[in-house]
């Protein structure tokens, strides 16, 4: 039996609450993120909390520059779902509203 191989790329499906901070949490790791949703809306929304939220850790000194300008680089939006076949690791977060 071989090793299992190290998660580099997390898919997150879905852009709300729970999506954002996972994909956050990811890129702090040091994963690259493909964070989707099928409303750019959402997704621009998601990517502009995540960058303030990680500014506001900079701010805090929880976070370095450095560490933070890494992580912004490593996420990526998109709005098709066959993005996130990229990932090592996918994560689904979409609502469950029928």
């Amino acid at each position: 039996m071989s090793a299992p191989s190290p998660v580099r790329a997390v898919g997150v499906v879905g852009a709300g609450t729970m999506g954002r901070g996972i994909a956050q949490a990811s890129i702090l790791a040091g994963h690259r993120v493909y964070l989707v949703d099928p409303e750019a809306s959402a997704l621009g929304a998601a990517l502009d909390q995540i960058h303030a939220s990680i500014q506001r850790s900079v701010a805090r000194g929880r976070v370095s520059e450095t560490a933070a300008a890494v992580a912004r680089v490593q996420l990526r939006t998109s709005t098709r779902l066959d993005v996130a076949a990229q990932a090592d690791l996918i994560i689904e977060a979409a609502p469950e509203d029928l």
